[in-house]
């Protein structure tokens, strides 16, 4: 008879729904956007919930600290590893006007 029996949880249904959202973003803007359908009064907190919940806002933390600026000020003077590196080609030099011949001897014109 315990069989028959099935524990549904809406809530975290639901909750898992967002949380799928919020981890598909790609901006913070757009998780908080996802996050605001979380209605805390109908969704009932329990271990279940709250294991979502967190890793709802982990997703949400990872996309806020992706577009926060560095305040490392090491980083700042970084390579960014889209640039070429410093051994590339360096830029072609630009070609310097060559002298004007030299007037051959005489004696070379007659042979």
């Amino acid at each position: 008879m315990l069989g028959l029996v099935a524990c549904t949880d809406h809530g975290a249904g639901t909750l898992a729904e967002i949380k799928a959202e919020v981890c598909a973003c790609t901006t913070a803007s757009c998780a908080e956007r996802a996050m605001a359908n979380v209605s805390q009064r109908t969704i009932a907190s329990n271990h279940r919930t709250q294991a979502i919940a967190r890793d709802m806002l982990d997703c949400f933390a990872k996309l806020q600290d992706s577009e926060r600026p560095s305040t490392d000020p090491d980083e700042e003077n970084a390579v960014d590893p889209a640039a070429p590196p410093a051994s590339a080609e360096p830029p072609a030099a630009t070609p310097t006007p060559a002298a004007p011949p030299a007037s051959a001897p005489a004696s070379a014109a007659k042979h």
